[in-house]
């Protein structure tokens, strides 16, 4: 799901001023919305100029003009059309920030019918996403208010815009934040100004901008600092790092998820279902049971319907029917983004594909899934494994590490991708695993090839950049031309109808 672009946001020019501390250069009609991209202007709408050179500063004020702007937020002086309104800023990409956490001010101040407005944020090293689009969901199959959700652009030009989305009609607003370098967090939260915050998981990750896990676990915890005093807080007990967050929000409201006895959401159990997901028993403080089928595996999808639950459960006060939390599921499910797809070849190979940025978190419960897929069809693992990045001066520990774990799911060949996934694989063969490194995809592919049988289930995942794609390219390929002719199939024209589910 990309980001929602169009909005209505009213705002006069005077007040545009006013706001970002900018100076009118000259008064115009009220803009209603506000456009970053002029791709994205509509009829008397505003535009404000993020991000452009000085070229493309007057190549992009002249293209919204034609497409119909009326107002102009922008950076540098420069030739407006007349009749509209046009205010001179510092910085563009901190007007905008500041017009929409005035429009989520103002949104959240207006009565909604349905009860009290809210906005969610939700962030986490992992988890994040399939969390999020649970919960938005959830609260647009109880049908008390509408619903704005940010999709994949988590910056805050991302959240920016979506926030400006929001209208009359919408109750609630789910915020997904990311970070890539310390205090990323902390002004997406200042700028969401959330009424419930949720951790679902610190593990180490981008350490080239933020660093150590405590630095990470404080960088997440920030969104939790964030929350408004009446609001509330939710986090994944079973991570000690994030609770240990939860401090930072004192005499804020408290709701938890996770396998232990202590969560007020509990996972009783999850079976694997092999290709068919997992289900998931949990327990709640209201309401029955709740018993559903995911077609995500691993933890994951579990922590995820956990996590979902205890976030709208708290926010509305509701105690959700299972046969809507069932539906909801599927309708999560169905939805194309998630982290891990599955498909099946003419030949019975399954290929797992992680299409995301992984990192050493989300790599082990890559594994992890991977093996219980392979087990539940009692079939051969294979793992294909390309380095991950921003893990600075800890790569090389972090990657043997992954080794040790990759050995733990018993693959019957490893093969790695890249100079410092040799820390992997040497790792790996230390513990018995028959293990291959190469130095980039295109060495990999004949050793894949030869070690990849039909019927194997195989893994591809890791960083983005390691040329990943075309490993999996190979194995379609390979498999609608028996004689191992990869590249000829692959470059005459076959386009396979395969079957694939997401998981």
């Amino acid at each position: 799901m990309t980001i929602p672009v169009e909005n209505a946001a009213p705002f006069t020019i005077a007040e545009i001023a006013s706001l970002t501390g900018g100076t009118m250069l000259r008064d115009g009609p009220p803009v209603r919305g506000i456009a970053a991209y002029p791709q994205d202007v509509a009829p008397g709408c505003g535009y404000i100029a993020v991000g452009a050179t000085p070229y493309d500063h007057a190549r992009r004020v002249a293209e919204s003009a034609l497409a119909g702007a009326s107002g102009f937020i922008i950076e540098r002086a420069m030739s407006c059309p007349p009749g509209c309104g046009v205010v001179l800023v510092r910085s563009a990409s901190d007007a905008l920030t500041t017009l929409a956490r005035a429009h989520r001010t103002r949104w959240g101040h207006a009565p909604h019918a349905a009860g009290e407005r809210a906005v969610i944020s939700i962030t986490g090293t992992s988890g994040k996403s399939s969390t999020r689009r649970l919960v938005a969901t959830l609260l647009r199959l109880l049908g008390r208010g509408s619903v704005v959700e940010t999709g994949d652009a988590l910056d805050r030009i991302g959240v920016s815009l979506s926030l400006l989305s929001l209208t009359d009609a919408d109750r609630f607003a789910v915020v997904e934040t990311a970070t890539r370098h310390r205090g990323d967090v902390a002004r997406l939260g200042a700028l969401a100004d959330p009424d419930v915050a949720a951790l679902t998981l610190v593990a180490f990750a981008h350490a080239e901008g933020v660093g150590s896990i405590d630095d990470l676990a404080k960088e997440k915890g920030d969104l939790l600092a964030a929350v408004r005093p009446n609001g509330t807080v939710a986090y994944n007990v079973d991570d000690r790092y994030a609770a240990a967050q939860v401090e930072r929000a004192p005499g804020r409201r408290r709701v938890t998820w996770g396998f232990s006895p202590s969560a007020d959401y509990r996972i009783l159990s999850r079976a694997p279902l092999g290709l068919e997901g997992s289900r998931v028993r949990l327990a709640r403080p209201d309401g029955p049971e709740v018993s559903v089928v995911t077609r995500s595996f691993g933890v994951g999808g579990a922590l995820a319907i956990g996590g979902a639950l205890a976030i709208v459960e708290a926010t509305t006060g509701a105690s959700l029917d299972p046969k809507l939390i069932e539906e909801a599921v599927r309708l999560s499910d169905d939805r194309r983004e998630a982290r891990l797809s599955a498909t099946t070849l003419p030949n019975e190979t399954i290929v797992l594909s992680d299409a995301s940025d992984a990192t050493p978190a989300s790599m082990r419960a890559c594994l992890e899934a991977a093996r219980e897929v392979a087990a539940a069809l009692t079939r051969r693992l294979v793992v294909i494994f390309g380095e991950l990045h921003e893990l600075g001066r800890d790569s090389a520990r972090e990657h043997a590490t992954l080794g040790a774990h990759i050995a733990l799911q018993r693959p019957a060949v490893l093969v790695t991708i890249g100079q410092t996934a040799r820390n992997t694989a040497v790792e790996a063969l230390s513990l018995g695993v028959d293990t291959f490194a190469a130095s980039d995809a295109a060495t990999a592919i004949p050793r894949v090839l030869s070690a990849v049988s039909a019927g194997d289930v195989v893994v591809i995942a890791g960083g983005r950049d390691n040329g990943l794609a075309a490993l999996t390219q190979a194995l379609v390929a390979r498999a609608f031309d028996p004689r191992g002719n990869a590249h000829n199939a692959a470059n005459n024209g076959a386009r396979p109808s395969l079957q694939t589910r997401l998981l």
